[in-house]
């Protein structure tokens, strides 16, 4: 199950970046395609991750779950600004969101294969 996670997680970086692209390089507005698949995509990605720390709460790696549950709540920041106030970022804390998810997805990997 975790790797069906990280699987999505992955697909979801690819249009995480190309929404990240536009708003760091000021290419507004935003493609709206991107956005919306990222965050469906990194939310099937995050509640596959939380079932499997349900159903194993003796093994599972907690510090990827909390960097995750931290970009999902940056992310909704993020979703929030692009959608309800049309103007995507802060470019910080597309930065920060970005950087919490390559922790979170770092350290899944090592649980996942070592």
């Amino acid at each position: 199950m975790l790797v069906v996670a990280l699987l999505f997680i992955a697909f979801s970086a690819g249009t995480g970046f190309t929404v990240a692209y536009a708003i760091l390089t000021k290419r507004l507005p935003t493609p709206k395609v991107p956005v919306f698949m990222h965050g469906v995509m990194a939310s099937v990605g995050l509640t596959l991750f939380i079932v499997y720390a349900f159903n194993n709460a003796d093994n599972f790696p907690k510090a990827s779950l909390y960097f995750f549950l931290i970009t999902a709540l940056l992310g909704l920041y993020l979703f929030r600004n692009d959608l309800w106030k049309k103007k995507p970022g802060p470019a910080l804390i597309v930065v920060l969101h970005a950087l919490c998810a390559v922790t979170a997805v770092v350290l899944l990997i090592l649980f996942i294969f070592y």
